[in-house]
């Protein structure tokens, strides 16, 4: 997405991997925001019969920023052998977004 491109304006996507994208909006992440039904795998819909893929839209408001990450993320373990965990997750996104420590520009300005 080129920054300020969509501002205002709703953009369409369609996610086969999982888990979903998180969208954050003023510092804090939005439950669900881009969560779609799930979809096969990229290349593969055709042969499975799947017909075309769902797009599914989300309005991107200035400063609203979308994260992509892998579920290796959630699913990695603590020194305890506990997993970090979604909750985890997102609290370390907040909190580097209210100190300004993520690295990429915005989606809207």
């Amino acid at each position: 997405m080129t920054p300020g491109r969509h501002c205002g304006r709703r953009a369409g996507k369609t996610f086969a991997p999982r888990p979903p994208p998180l969208l954050i909006r003023n510092h804090q992440v939005v439950p669900d925001a881009l969560a779609s039904p799930p979809q096969p795998p990229l290349g593969i819909a055709a042969q499975l019969g799947a017909g075309p893929r769902q797009i599914n839209e989300t309005r991107l408001l200035p400063g609203g920023r979308v994260l992509l990450y892998t579920d290796g993320v959630t699913e990695a373990r603590m020194t305890d052998g506990t997993l970090f965990g979604m909750e985890r997750f997102t609290e370390a996104i907040v909190r580097a977004t209210v100190a300004g420590e993520l690295p990429s520009a915005p989606a809207c300005r």
